[in-house]
C-alpha cells in the first residue's frame, strides 16, 4: 500500500492523488505530501491538483 510506504525518497508515491484530484493517503501526512507536490511544480485548481496534469492510460 502507499500509504505505508517506507521509502518515501526512494518511492515518490506522493505523486499518487485520488480520481477526484484530491490529496489521499499518504504515510508521511498531506502537509509533507502538499509541499512535495508543489515543489515538484504540480498545479492546483480549487484545492486539487489540475486534471491537465493527470496521466490517462491506454492513450
Amino acid at each position: 500500500m502507499l500509504s505505508t510506504n517506507l521509502e518515501p525518497d526512494e518511492y515518490p508515491c506522493h505523486k499518487v492523488v485520488a480520481s477526484d484530484g484530491r490529496l489521499s493517503g499518504y504515510n508521511l501526512g498531506p502537509y509533507e505530501k502538499l509541499r512535495r507536490l508543489l515543489a515538484d511544480g504540480v498545479e492546483f485548481q480549487d484545492g486539487k491538483v489540475s486534471k491537465s496534469l493527470f496521466f490517462h492510460f491506454g492513450e
